[in-house]
């Protein structure tokens, strides 16, 4: 498996699975309903939402990526919701809502100064776009919400009033075992929508888990055949793979099922990804791209934002330094101002700002401003 041939870009080799963090507890394989008292972590003002909710008459639960990496001990970032109350019956009982994505059932709740998204238990139809489902239906019960997700490690709920665990794909076995599952049949889930392709990719670099196989054989059968995602969300994907700890595994298997090829026409050796792993974070796209045929038709084309365009470019320049390319005529020790000061005048200001930057990209312990007067004096 592409696993463990990634590992020895880390320097280690474990002899079947490493789980960088360890599961708070290791669960049974009998885990549908099970009490948790201290395991998940719950801020008020998500306790207040469900308080709110349940006092209403629905169910309300939190699910995906806060359970995983409460359970994981991770650190949390937001929290999502999962409810049986419809749309219209959320907007009904919070004061401050936001109609996200309404038609799908997801309403953004404004609570303590945090947004909060809660959508409601649903069923899904076929995804003719690859990417949003035809028809979906309210009405479901949670665990049929829980079985439309894309991997078991992320369909776990836990009603937080209760301080119960639904794990009805066991997805805590699959925590303790380091493994990322598709839920049901992994070509229907990444028909459904190929962003979960890049996901799977992204999970494993981030978590340092390993592809289950018949996922891994899904995904190495349709990379090179589904549409791919808009630009914007691979690009989001991608970053978060670049930024993750164990981003060489991620690359690994991105480029051994073809999605690389497919999105970036990048297929990576070796020796390419480690190149790209030992950079810090924000370097590392960069270098994933400099490895392309055309690396600025591939800058062009996947939504980087002007600023980090512009970085990339400057990166490319200059030898991937990160601080040699954040460095700019306005960080010179001579001004503008103390150029004009020794007689330059329009234009020629431009010219020696340039000229000056040139000589400090080369030597940076010559900024400083007596240095530089000197240099143009002489």
């Amino acid at each position: 498996m592409p696993f463990y041939e990634a590992w020895h870009l880390l320097g280690s080799r474990p002899e079947r699975v490493l789980n960088p963090v360890e599961p708070k507890y290791t669960p049974t394989d009998s885990c549908y309903y099970r009490t948790v008292m201290s395991q998940i972590r719950v801020p008020d003002y998500i306790i207040a939402i469900c308080k709110t909710l349940t006092e209403a008459g629905h169910s309300c639960f939190v699910v995906g990526g806060a359970v995983r990496d409460s359970l994981l001990d991770r650190p949390l970032y937001d929290y999502d919701l999962a409810s049986s109350a419809f749309p219209d019956e959320v907007i009904a009982l919070f004061s401050h809502c936001i109609e996200t994505g309404k038609d799908f059932g997801t309403v953004t709740v404004i609570i303590d100064k945090q947004s909060v998204e809660i959508t409601t238990f649903r069923t899904e139809d076929t995804y003719s776009d690859s990417r949003h489902p035809d028809k979906v239906a309210f009405g479901a019960s949670i665990n049929e919400d829980l079985t439309r997700r894309d991997f078991s490690i992320n369909a776990i709920a836990y009603d937080p009033l209760t301080k119960t665990l639904l794990d009805p794909l066991n997805g805590q076995k699959d925590l303790s075992r380091s493994l990322i599952r598709a839920i049901g049949e992994p070509h229907k889930r990444f028909s459904e929508d190929s962003l979960r392709l890049f996901r799977a990719c992204r999970f494993s670099a981030t978590l340092g888990f390993e592809i289950e196989d018949k996922t891994w054989k899904g995904m190495c059968e349709l990379s090179a055949t589904l549409p791919l995602p808009a630009l914007e969300r691979v690009h989001t994907e991608m970053t978060k793979l670049l930024h993750a700890d164990f981003c060489a595994i991620g690359l690994k298997y991105a480029s051994d099922c073809g999605l690389l090829n497919h999105s970036f026409g990048l297929t990576l050796s070796a020796a390419q990804m480690n190149a790209v792993r030992i950079l810090e974070p924000r370097v590392r796209w960069a270098k994933l791209l400099s490895f392309s045929d055309s690396p600025q038709q591939q800058l062009d084309s996947h939504r980087f934002s002007r600023a980090d365009s512009r970085m990339i470019k400057k990166l490319w320049e200059r030898d991937f330094d990160y601080e040699k390319a954040s460095f700019d005529v306005k960080d010179l020790a001579l001004s503008g101002a103390d150029l004009q000061a020794m007689g330059f005048e329009g234009i020629e200001i431009g010219e020696k700002q340039r000229l000056l930057l040139t000589v400090v990209l080369r030597n940076q312990l010559l900024n400083e401003k007596s240095i530089l007067e000197t240099f143009l004096r002489a």
